[in-house]
């Protein structure tokens, strides 16, 4: 099968497995009590099984409209499909990729159908997502929305295994209460905000650089060898000619970079409430309790799922990187309608870092120079052409040479 033609199979098999969580198998009627309905799906979810537990949450929502539990549900399980979703594409992927191409068909790389216009990698992986991701993470947002109305919100099941590659990556603990529901919301919220800056540039690139730079045997490279290689293809790609537009805006920016600047200041704001009002020792974000009084204590490691808790180190500047948080969703709400100073610009400074990096035993020499950025405004306002002109000479002088210092020099002199 020729390689246009796999792709297309692909995202069409992807897309049925998509299509299939809306609805029920035929002849496979869900029970129509409300409390069955719950209590199945959450057997799904503790066994991994997000597709009937979609079914069996969404059929609960119709029964209670826009009852937070039923939609809490929802929201878990389109993130289970999410994740197997992300692990059948690798999988083809990686088939794929072992698929040995005749050399007259490397030119059908790019090409939507083997006898139709050429359709550019990057218009490709902009079609993927669309498809794919776009639909699950606004239903996430949507339904999160609605679970995190409840204050009072309780979700208690034994645990919730996100599995990759056949192994069992992360087990979340199912006792949900809101400080649950607001972290894995802003989550959601940053993943769709980095798809909706993903699909509001043009990603057009020479498919076979980046293919014949795949094909190299990473094995037999050191460390120091891979990441010269990336640097090469990205400054390769920045610099090509022949596509010139590469990572400037398409017709979907204007809709597209303010909506994800609004998510992103959202997510802060509801990052900063999950952690500042954690209460569940054992919950999805959780804590090491140490005292046992019903709230969070500063001196209490942070959990998240069955992950070892927060290092000493992290926990240490966990203030500074809240506050740092909250800065950044100031700049985020730069005017919009939600402009917590819209008489002023609220630009936030990269060197607001430093105090953290400083913890964290980075050396002062390498320290980020005063640097105020308007985040909102970067939104509302993008400049892509300056963005892509500053990023191909931070590239370049990774590119230019291999020593630390003149590296580090020829960065600050570029900021």
């Amino acid at each position: 099968m020729k390689i246009g033609m796999l792709k297309w199979v692909l995202l069409a098999i992807l897309a049925t497995i998509l299509a299939g969580c809306a609805a029920t198998e035929e002849g496979d009627e869900p029970d129509p009590s409300y409390d069955v309905l719950m209590a199945s799906g959450k057997d799904a979810l503790e066994e991994g099984d997000g597709y009937n537990a979609y079914i069996l949450f969404t059929e609960a929502d119709r029964l209670r409209s826009r009852d937070p539990e039923a939609n809490l549900g929802i929201m878990i399980s389109d993130l289970l499909q999410i994740v197997n979703l992300i692990d059948q594409i690798i999988y083809f992927g990686g088939e794929m990729a072992l698929t040995d191409l005749p050399e007259t068909e490397a030119v059908m790389r790019a090409k939507q159908w083997d006898d139709g216009p050429p359709m550019g990698a990057g218009d490709q992986i902009d079609v993927l997502l669309m498809q794919i991701f776009d639909e699950r993470l606004e239903e996430m947002v949507t339904t999160g929305e609605i679970a995190k109305s409840d204050a009072n919100i309780n979700f208690t099941i034994n645990s919730i295994p996100l599995n990759f590659q056949g192994e069992a990556i992360l087990n979340l603990p199912g006792n949900w209460e809101k400080s649950d529901v607001l972290f894995f919301l802003a989550v959601s919220r940053l993943i769709q905000s980095g798809i909706d800056i993903f699909l509001s540039i043009d990603l057009n690139f020479d498919f076979g650089l980046v293919m014949d730079t795949m094909s190299t045997d990473f094995e037999v490279l050191e460390t120091s060898q891979i990441i010269d290689l990336v640097v090469d293809l990205l400054y390769a790609m920045l610099t090509d000619e022949e596509n010139s537009d590469f990572l400037l805006e398409n017709d979907e920016a204007a809709v597209r970079m303010p909506k994800a600047g609004i998510n992103l200041g959202t997510a802060a704001e509801e990052m900063l409430t999950a952690f500042e009002d954690l209460r569940h020792p054992d919950g999805p974000l959780g804590y090491v309790m140490e005292i046992d009084n019903g709230v969070h204590d500063p001196s209490e490691a942070y959990v998240i799922g069955d992950m070892a808790p927060f290092s000493d180190d992290l926990m240490l500047v966990m203030p500074e990187l809240l506050d740092i948080l909250d800065q950044v969703r100031i700049s985020l709400y730069d005017g919009t309608e939600m402009d917590t100073d819209p008489l002023a610009p609220n630009y936030f400074d990269l060197a607001a870092f430093n105090p953290v990096l400083t913890q964290l035993g980075v050396p002062e020499l390498i320290s980020i120079p005063d640097y105020p950025v308007d985040l909102g405004g970067t939104f509302t306002n993008p400049e892509p052409e300056q963005f892509k002109e500053t990023l191909t000479s931070l590239v370049g002088c990774l590119e230019d040479s291999g020593a630390l210092i003149p590296t580090i020099t020829c960065i600050i002199e570029n900021l």
